[in-house]
């Protein structure tokens, strides 16, 4: 008689079930107006109907972004009860030309836009991995595994602008590896669409290359060109009114309380302190977080690949303004385990991207589990890498 293969069965019981769950929520949205207005993409789609019927300089009017998202829930909205769009206009743009006044269409397209964008990040991370000496089949269980990772998915059902953040996130790691600080710099301007993020991860650049830091201001300064020349300035002054709003956490949508930060952490563990203390406490986390990485750049000179990761887990922890769809960048400091450990352990660390989905993802099942796990995996990663670090496994020159 065979014997029993737990490994392949494990694989095949765990993709069929990362998929049948996500058609099922999917399609469970898709069908439900309630549940598919109260997505994000609502935000997005506001706005891109708005550039097509008054312009762009007009899309952070909240007296217009309230009339559509009225007619699209078919009742009487309070202010308060608006789902702002809060975003950077990047992909406004691209929005204006595939939407129509159908919302379901619309959102499709959009979801398949998104998925075509992430397959190609998948790549770019995948070709870190080239010198890991894996065989056909280890690359495919990874690959498999990185698109199905959960986050990704909460991302893409909630028609999330993450995908995008994931891939400047690629770039910029893709770009460190390859010791080239144009598409390293490029990828990292392009991660200010979280502008909180993106600035925390490139000021340690005035200390370990400032070629980096450069061509991430050049970046920067260009899509802040386009933004502004798109909205102009009427509505810069409308987007700053709506960033002030959103940065209270008390309007519909923000929830505060499930962020997977050092906010969120307070929010959901201290309720006898105002949100007003919690933004204090964020934002002194935040500039000590961004003081202690420049120091540490300047003592050190040089970034290995484990310090790069690490520098995203705390990032991600510390930025006061972070959902849990943008823990679709786990994934970096993912790929920065797998680059240095793969070579010695790749039989079973090509099983680590699935694993960590089916960890995450029973938040979904147990609600108690869904910070737990989140934090189990953020702390987990980071004591690997630091003890890589320690031990000087695969450590890679700064650029």
């Amino acid at each position: 008689m065979r014997k029993l293969n737990f490994r392949r069965v494990f694989l095949a019981v765990s993709y069929i079930s990362l998929v049948v769950i996500y058609c099922i929520l999917f399609f469970k949205m898709i069908n439900n107006q309630s549940l598919r207005t109260g997505t994000d993409f609502t935000g997005f789609y506001t706005a891109a109907i708005i550039s097509q019927t008054e312009g762009s300089q007009s899309i952070y009017n909240p007296e217009l972004q309230q009339q559509i998202e009225e007619d699209l829930v078919g009742f009487k909205l309070a202010p308060g009860q608006v789902l702002l769009f809060n975003h950077l206009p990047y992909f406004i743009p691209l929005l204006s030309l595939i939407i129509t006044n159908n919302y379901v269409v619309s959102f499709l397209r959009w979801t398949v836009i998104l998925i075509t964008f992430f397959f190609l990040g998948v790549r770019l991370l995948l070709s870190i991995l080239n010198q890991s000496g894996l065989n056909k089949t280890q690359k495919t269980i990874t690959m498999i595994g990185t698109l199905l990772f959960f986050p990704v998915f909460t991302s893409l059902i909630n028609g999330q602008d993450t995908i995008f953040l994931l891939l400047g996130a690629t770039l910029f790691l893709v770009g460190f590896i390859s010791d080239n600080p144009f598409s390293t710099g490029i990828g990292l301007s392009l991660m200010t669409i979280r502008p909180q993020l993106a600035l925390v991860l490139a000021i340690p650049f005035l200390f370990y290359n400032r070629k980096v830091f450069i061509w991430f201001i050049i970046g920067s300064l260009a899509l802040g060109t386009f933004v502004f020349l798109y909205i102009g300035v009427n509505g810069s002054k409308e987007f700053l009114n709506i960033l002030v709003t959103s940065s209270q956490g008390d309007w519909y949508g923000l929830h505060p309380e499930d962020m997977p930060t050092l906010t969120g952490l307070l929010h959901r563990n201290f309720n006898n302190l105002s949100s007003s203390i919690i933004q204090i406490i964020g934002m002194a986390g935040y500039f000590l977080t961004m003081i202690g990485l420049c120091i540490t750049a300047a003592i050190n000179k040089t970034l290995t690949i484990n310090r790069f990761g690490t520098t995203f887990l705390i990032s991600i922890f510390f930025v006061p303004y972070l959902h849990y769809h943008d823990l679709s960048l786990l994934l970096i400091p993912l790929f920065c385990l797998l680059r240095v450990y793969l070579p010695k352990y790749k039989e079973n660390l090509v099983l680590l991207p699935i694993t960590l989905s089916i960890f995450l993802i029973l938040g979904l099942f147990w609600s108690w589990m869904r910070y737990i796990s989140v934090s189990i995996t953020m702390i987990t990663m980071f004591y690997f890498l630091l003890l890589a670090e320690k031990n000087k496994i695969l450590e890679f020159n700064s650029q």
